[in-house]
């Protein structure tokens, strides 16, 4: 058995030396010659354009660590001032993706686009409730506050992705208007 198995694999280990030997080898720097990126790149996602253009430009206020514990995100901290009310100080020195200030304005203009939708998400228990309310304190301190207590604050809160303001100028903000 062994001598039926040795004469294929010395052909199968000749044949590799010999083309490898005699085929010509080119440089990378030759093959990349040919690989320099041209024109621009766009990235198209067909299955949701939405969920793309969340993951890759918009950011919450809050979010869950790896634990599943909640984490300010562009929020740098938060406290709850009645059972209706939650209060965030906002991070300073955040800029969006096209370099435009991050700010409690930016929350304001955010926060009425998503009013603007009739529904903002298909599960409607995760919306915010139109009665909630958004008061701008100053430029890194914003209040939320609630019609009614509710357990899933911060869960809704977490699907209030927000973007830069420029994008609702630009793009528009509704259901039929985004891809």
């Amino acid at each position: 058995m062994r001598k039926l198995l040795f004469l294929p694999l010395a052909i199968l280990a000749l044949l590799q030396l010999t083309l490898g030997t005699t085929l010509p080898r080119t440089s990378l720097a030759e093959e990349w010659k040919f690989r320099k990126p041209r024109g621009t790149l766009k990235v198209v996602e067909l299955v949701s354009p939405c969920d793309a253009a969340n993951l890759n430009c918009a950011e919450a206020l809050v979010g869950l660590d790896k634990d599943n514990e909640l984490v300010p995100l562009l929020a740098e901290d938060w406290r709850w001032i009645d059972d209706h009310t939650i209060e965030f100080r906002l991070r300073k020195g955040v800029t969006f993706h096209n370099g435009e200030k991050f700010d409690a304005e930016a929350v304001r203009i955010n926060w009425e686009a998503y009013r603007s939708l009739e529904n903002p998400f298909a599960w409607g228990f995760i919306s915010l409730p139109d009665e909630t309310e958004l008061e701008v304190i100053s430029e890194h301190m914003v209040r939320f506050t609630f019609p009614e207590p509710d357990g899933l604050a911060f869960a809704k809160l977490m699907t209030f992705q927000l973007f830069s303001p420029a994008f609702f100028a630009s793009k528009g903000f509704g259901e039929f208007e985004w891809g």
